[in-house]
């Protein structure tokens, strides 16, 4: 349950005159309903930041849900400061996407959010990864991206950019998200392998992942936890696989798995924006919690998030007859831990 609860002063009242001598009772409020969006839990970034894990800092123990070693925060400290133009990845224009659906449009020249939903973006390959996660300023563009979403089409827009023939997508730009935290952060390569083509691109990366074991680990949602404790690159993908699109033309997500531990945690749960329950006071709780949740992830998406538990950035992705926060999160969404050292080690 959440600790604070709302008193309400009840005064009897008696043939219209105020009882003086009637006690005031303390009853406790229903809590407030919380904000959804389809069947997103959160909206908003919770309240978790690199810099409540600095106290949990240990190298001289194994990573684990108490503790985190120095390079994960580093990493982690990494990832949230990613900029292009002065712009971060934020939760901004969520609001705007709950409010208006399908027919939200960002901004094109003033974005408050890197990889605005329903704005067509630089991708990272070549030469725009100065650029990635920008608006293209071609508002011909735009309008084809903002057009199909209308018409209910695909919404990968095919265009020439550089000299290059580019396909991108309009609506939601995970993939394009997770290659360039990889790259930058952790000199990891997951670049769709068709240059200028970043349509479908979390599925390819999710096969990539799965079918490559010299490289990548599959794992749990609390081994993944632990790995991302220890500064490893650990990534959660979903791929939904359609029988009817083509293998590569399957719909997916992915997300970057951040550090957390249980220290952090519990004081998280005194927010609006983190599960409150199971309530989390030590690594047994952590992991049933992590068990329901999953682990602390950054997104882009059809929300964006800075950072939040993976079952809300992957609500959508639930299939018919599960349930987030009750059905257990490794039945959904797959973890994948890098084996081998990053740039973050060096």
């Amino acid at each position: 349950m959440r600790r604070t609860a709302v008193g309400v002063m009840v005064i009897a009242l008696a043939l219209g005159a105020v009882a003086a001598t009637t006690p005031a009772v303390t009853v406790a409020a229903e809590p407030a309903p919380r904000a959804t969006y389809k069947s997103y839990l959160y909206t908003a970034d919770d309240a978790y930041s690199c810099a409540r894990l600095v106290p949990y800092i240990n190298d001289e123990a194994p990573a684990s849900l108490n503790s985190v070693h120095a390079t994960a925060v580093k990493a982690c400290r990494a990832i949230s400061q990613l900029r292009v133009n002065g712009i971060g990845l934020t939760d901004d224009y969520n609001p705007t996407i709950v409010a208006q659906g399908k027919a939200a449009r960002a901004p094109i020249y003033k974005p408050t959010t890197l990889f605005a939903p329903f704005a067509l973006v630089y991708d990272p390959d070549s030469p725009w990864r100065d650029r990635i996660g920008w608006p293209v300023r071609i508002r011909p563009l735009q309008k084809e991206g903002y057009d199909k979403v209308m018409a209910g089409e695909p919404s990968c827009i095919e265009f020439i950019s550089g000299g290059t023939l580019r396909l991108s997508p309009y609506t939601s730009h995970c993939s394009a998200y997770v290659a360039w935290v990889a790259e930058q952060v952790y000199g990891i390569n997951l670049y769709p392998t068709a240059l200028g083509d970043f349509c479908h691109a979390a599925a390819e990366q999710r096969d990539r992942m799965l079918t490559d074991p010299a490289n990548w680990k599959q794992v749990s949602a609390v081994e993944a936890q632990i790995a991302a404790n220890a500064g490893s690159l650990v990534l959660a993908a979903k791929k939904k696989g359609d029988p009817s699109r083509p293998a590569h033309n399957q719909n997916g997500h992915i997300a970057v798995v951040l550090p957390n531990v249980v220290g952090v945690a519990g004081t998280l749960q005194d927010g609006v924006t983190y599960p409150d329950t199971p309530a989390v006071y030590d690594g047994a709780s952590f992991r049933e919690l992590i068990a329901r949740y999953g682990p602390e992830i950054a997104q882009a998406g059809g929300l964006n998030f800075e950072h939040t538990v993976a079952a809300n950035g992957f609500a959508s992705y639930y299939p018919a007859g599960t349930q987030v926060g009750v059905t257990p999160i490794d039945e959904v969404v797959e973890f994948f831990v890098y084996r081998h050292q990053t740039r973050v080690d060096i």
